[in-house]
């Protein structure tokens, strides 16, 4: 039957192309698996990567053209006529329902969407995909010299054809000169004339929808652009997704991280052909193929291999170490795999077979190379198969493979283990190498080994049987089923639990010595349920999130009656605020925890009593205690010495040995289940002495246990303290609340004898006034002379201590005090009224102190001290789901304005704020957490929520921060001025060749080589995109250690590490002082790895222990 024009009915063809497109949609998990992943047989044109060259227009048939040949299953439906409407339909129910698509969607299209496919339609397609970076978009553009003249839809588009002279050459991708050229030049490596879709359009002569239907279908503003010459028009397949999906694939090599989403924008340029009335859906599905076998030979050839690998480089050097601000279209994981996977298929049944299992075509596995960078080949191509479509669909069935091969499924890891894996990663290569997920449901006979430094997360429902062993790293299950069907065993990684609710191990459980075993716990329904048995060690790591805090007892894991050996060696716990305990319970089937807040008491009325007394022993008795959980344990005591523990109900004990006529001090101790303690419950008794009768005589009367209460401070009591010696003072108070003291030069006297007479290495003097009822405000004030004798002795500091708070002066402050003006020095500290805060200031300091600190030299009032350095400490009580790690100190300014407070932390063993600062003002503590999405639960939480709060460090976008990855020496740079707190807006140039103006990195860089931190890399350049290696960094912390003035403490011996010899000589001293200040430790097998990389964890890790050592 020849070509005939018609217009299709709307009900035709609803059985080949659903509308929903619901409940036919291809899935990853749909087709066999198959046997092996061996190379198909070569189709009559030859592999697709061998001969791609010969897709030119002088070859016309399927045995000639690789491209022709491998659309040639459009046969089964179309054969070309010798003209464009001579053709002959041999499935017309197919053909007619592709029209009938392209009619339908036109008659529902919105203004917005017809305005979408103008833009996609006119616009050169390079440039439109660029949207699949999401907000890098527009860096992307201004460095690769992508622009467009198409910016919006003209008034007169319906009469007019435009065409875009943007900048960006043939194909919009960009100027290869550029600072991004190589990325550029892939693209249009890729878009070279072999890659052209005229042979086949001009084989298959299938006509454009329009042609079979009417032009009325085309959006109106395209309509100029339909070709005149319907024999140079043809419709199969599309030469507009074509190159979109040929951009894409470009692009996502270089930028892996984005290749969901660039695949997804080219298979919306391609659906915006469809809603442009200007192509079928049958004409898209063969752009799509087609494109896709292009690109992998365009990335086997051997001559691009430098090309590629200059143009990943490039990308993760340049484009991905920046922040966008561009709209993210695609942000939307869910959407865009709906999206894209309706888009494979179209809605349309298959028409053959669908037991087919997938075959690979050859080279297919480089499509994966850069996305999944930890596998091999062979294992690339076993993803491929194991998430390629199902068999039977129009045109997709190519003998190679090409058609049914599913880049997005594949981008989310292996859909079927048919063997065993073994996965290595690679923290130090960054990237995917060290943090990677699979989101796809994963079944299969095979098991799962997990090796190598890396993050792996499975996030699919898996029903693979094979087991799943974890040697290394982190494996990280974020669903019920994440683990399988099978064993799970660890053998020295962290397995973490991250899924709300209860997560499965079908199997066995084992976990050794060197395992950690992480649970996330958001409510008492987060645990984990093991099938079969379970063999415990190691550690058990327990994160609280979102402020949960359990209520008694909840269960964490559960197993089969008697069927636990062993428990974990420790548990430790984030999350969880400090006040509470908790304890693991190992009960018959299960593994609990005990958290309780509220330690056992006594009733008012309790005593400890003895009874039968002899000379030689008595009993104890007392009354049972008080526990919202229940007492569990008595401990008892004579004098410190415990003399036995007692369980459940029992509430006496027969002590025995005693001497007869010897009065003994007794004492009991109630715990609970989590280990809270009671105050002791005293009593001093006599034994009978020789000469009595003895027995059961009256009983000693019991010393009432001690209730804690404020104690006094002596008038002026000096005294020492391990190096400090103190001088106590009392402050009287006015009717206004304001509480002063004056110190006696005599008193200071009398206290520095004391100094001069003490050995120890450092001197701290401490003025300590006492608590005074109802004072708003404390003061003291000294002679000039008395500050002159304080800096001329051995004391290093001096500090006054209050009941609002601390502030200590170092020497270098003392001096500036005695150097300043008038007789006297008054030191004041005050709260401070929080009505002026701004409401950035109001919504961090919230209820929190804020305190105002004051000097006043004679009439003056003093400020900064001289270079000297100022330390004040904040009592502070942490609120119930607080993270420690999120208080930050603010100075507030004189307009209410937070600054944060580099130098300051919470310490939570003293329950005080402190901070270091050169100048005095009102200080508030603040609350500032900042989260991310990539960090919960991981080891350095922690540290990356304390630098983040303190403004020193940042994310990497999209609320991430890649804790695995890499931290490069610019980072580490940027990271240090941080530290500095350092104004690096003055720094607008450079002695290094890589650093130029107009890179973010360039004011750090010069900051820190201005400060003599960092040195080049030779021949005048830095390797700012380097990744930084552990004894660069600690050189880099030494110098700046150096520039603060700040002695690092040696508190660990040298470690004898079996690398210690592969130190660089120029970083040794560094590495040795950062080993023993607590900074720089070990990674296992007695190795310090100085030459290896930092991830930005680790270095999150080294510059939090050195911040808080400089605040102590």
């Amino acid at each position: 039957m020849g070509f005939r024009k018609k217009q299709v009915s709307a009900a035709l063809g609803l059985s080949l192309l659903l509308s929903s497109i619901s409940g036919m949609v291809a899935s990853a998990s749909a087709a066999p698996i198959p046997e092996s992943v061996a190379l198909p047989p070569a189709p009559a044109w030859g592999y697709y990567v061998d001969n791609y060259k010969i897709n030119t227009s002088s070859n016309k048939t399927t045995l000639s053209n690789p491209a022709i040949g491998t659309l040639s299953g459009f046969e089964q439906l179309w054969t070309p006529g010798a003209a464009w409407d001579t053709g002959t339909k041999l499935n017309s129910s197919v053909l007619d329902a592709n029209i009938q698509k392209v009619v339908d969607m036109a008659a529902k299209r919105t203004s917005s969407e017809a305005d979408a496919a103008y833009l996609d339609d006119r616009r050169k397609q390079s440039y439109s995909v660029m949207d699949g970076l999401g907000s890098l978009t527009d860096i992307y553009r201004l460095h690769a010299g992508a622009t467009t003249t198409i910016t919006g839809i003209p008034a007169d588009a319906t009469t007019v054809k435009y065409e875009d002279q943007g900048n960006g050459g043939e194909y919009g991708s960009g100027d290869p000169n550029s600072s991004l050229g190589s990325i550029v030049s892939l693209v249009n490596t890729f878009r070279n004339s072999s890659a052209s879709t005229s042979p086949s359009k001009t084989y298959y002569k299938y006509p454009r929808p329009f042609r079979w239907s009417s032009p009325a279908i085309v959006v109106p503003s395209l309509v100029p652009a339909i070709n005149a010459d319907p024999s140079n028009d043809g419709g199969f397949p599309s030469g507009h997704t074509n190159a979109a999906y040929l951009s894409a694939i470009a692009m996502a090599y270089a930028v892996p991280e984005r290749f969901q989403e660039l695949l997804t924008r080219a298979s919306e340029l391609g659906n915006n052909r469809i809603v442009a009335g200007m192509h079928s859906p049958l004409d898209v599905m063969g752009a799509r193929v087609m494109a896709t076998a292009v690109s992998a030979a365009a990335l086997n050839e051997p001559n691009n291999s430098l090309l590629k690998k200059t143009a990943y480089n490039d990308a993760h050097g340049l484009l991905l170490t920046q922040t966008g601000t561009a709209e993210d279209r695609f942000s939307n994981y869910a959407k865009n795999k709906q999206n894209y996977t309706e888009r494979l298929t179209y809605g349309f049944s298959p028409i053959d077979s669908t037991t087919k299992p997938v075959v690979v075509p050859k080279g297919a596995e480089v499509l994966l190379e850069t996305r999944l960078p930890y596998l091999d080949d062979t294992q690339r191509r076993w993803v491929l198969a194991t998430t390629g479509l199902p068999s039977g669909y129009p045109v997709l069935d190519d003998p190679e493979g090409w058609g049914r091969l599913n880049l997005f499924a594949a981008a989310d890891g292996y859909g079927a283990f048919a063997n065993d894996v073994t996965v290595t990663m690679d923290t130090y290569q960054g990237g995917f190498n060290a943090l990677d997920r699979w989101r796809n449901d994963i079944s299969g006979t095979g098991g799962l080994t997990k090796k190598g430094t890396g993050t792996l997360k499975l996030q699919g429902n898996n029903s693979y049987s094979g087991g799943t062993q974890l040697n290394e790293g982190t494996l990280e299950g974020n669903s019920a089923a994440a683990f399988g069907t099978g064993d799970v065993t660890n053998h020295g990684g962290t397995l973490i639990q991250n899924v709300p609710g209860q997560m499965t191990i079908g199997g066995n459980f084992s976990q050794s010595a060197g395992g950690t075993l992480e649970m996330n716990l958001n409510s008492s329904n987060d645990l984990l349920n093991i099938k079969g048995k379970v063999q415990a060690g190691g550690t058990l790591h327990l994160n609280f999130l979102n402020h949960y805090v359990p209520d008694g007892v909840i269960t964490l894991i559960t197993h089969g009656k008697d069927q636990r050996s062993g428990e974990f060696s420790s548990v430790e716990t984030t999350g969880l605020p400090s006040q509470y305990k908790m304890k693991v319970i190992y009960n018959a089937n299960s593994i609990k925890l005990a958290v309780d807040l509220e330690a056992p008491s006594w009733p008012a009325d309790a005593k400890l009593t003895g009874s039968n007394i002899t000379q030689a022993g008595l009993t104890l008795n007392w009354p049972a205690a008080i526990d919202n959980e229940g007492v569990v344990s008595y401990s008892v005591y004579r004098d410190s010495t415990l003399l036995h523990t007692v369980t459940g109900a029992t509430y006496s004990y027969n002590v025995t040995g005693l001497t007869p006529g010897t009065t003994y001090s007794f004492s009991v101790i109630a715990y609970d289940l989590t280990d809270n303690s009671s105050s002791p419950l005293k009593a001093s008794l006599s034994t009978v002495s020789s000469s009595s009768p003895g027995g059961n005589g009256p009983v000693a009367t019991p010393t009432p246990s001690p209730v804690p209460s404020a104690t006094p401070s002596p008038a002026s009591s000096p005294g020492t303290d391990n190096g400090k010696q103190s001088l106590s003072v009392t402050a009287t108070a006015d009717p206004s609340g304001k509480a002063e003291a004056t110190i006696k030069d005599s008193q200071i006297t009398d206290l520095l004898t004391k100094v001069s007479s003490s050995t120890a290495a450092k001197i701290s003097v401490l003025l300590n006034v006492g608590t005074v009822d109802h004072a708003k405000s404390v003061g003291i004030t000294l002679s000039k002379d008395a500050i002159s004798k304080l800096f001329e002795s051995k004391t290093a500091e001096v500090e006054l201590v209050t009941q609002f708070g601390n502030m200590s002066f170092n020497k270098a402050a003392l001096g500036s005090l005695k150097n300043s003006g008038g007789d006297s020095i008054r030191i004041g500290i005050a709260p401070a009224a929080t009505s002026g805060l701004s409401s950035e200031a109001a919504s961090l300091v919230g209820t929190r102190p804020m305190l105002e600190y004051t000097v006043q030299s004679g009439a003056s009032s003093l400020i900064s001290f001289g270079g000297g350095s100022i330390k004040i400490s904040i009592p502070f009580k942490l609120a119930q789901g607080e993270d420690a790690n999120a208080i930050t100190a603010y100075y507030i300014d004189s307009s209410g304005k937070p600054n944060a407070v580099v130098k300051s932390g919470y310490n939570q063993e003293t329950g005080t704020v402190s901070l270091l600062t050169n100048h005095l003002s009102k200080y508030a503590v603040g609350y500032n957490k900042i989260s991310f999405s990539d960090t919960s639960g991981h080891w350095g939480s922690s540290y990356i929520t304390y630098l983040a709060a303190h403004n020193i460090i940042s994310g990497t976008g999209a609320n991430t921060f890649a804790p695995d990855k890499g931290i490069t020496r610019a980072e580490f740079a940027k990271m240090l001025a941080g530290l500095a707190n350092a104004d690096v807006s003055g720094y607008s140039s450079s002695a290094f060749t890589d650093v130029k103006a107009g890179d973010w990195y360039l004011p750090y860089v010069a900051w820190a080589a201005g400060n003599n931190i960092v040195n080049g890399a030779g021949n005048h350049r830095f390797n700012p995109n380097a990744f930084i290696s552990r004894e660069e960094i600690s050189v880099m912390i030494g110098r700046y250690a150096d520039l603060a003035g700040y002695a690092l403490p040696a508190n660990i011996s040298n470690a004898g590490f079996a690398d210690n010899s592969s130190v660089s000589t120029w970083a040794v001293d560094a590495v040795t002082a950062l080993q023993k200040a607590g900074i720089l430790s070990g990674k296992g097998n007695n190795t310090l790895d100085p030459k290896g990389g930092a991830t930005r964890a680790e270095a999150a890790k080294m510059m939090t222990v050195f911040l808080q050592g400089m605040i102590q």
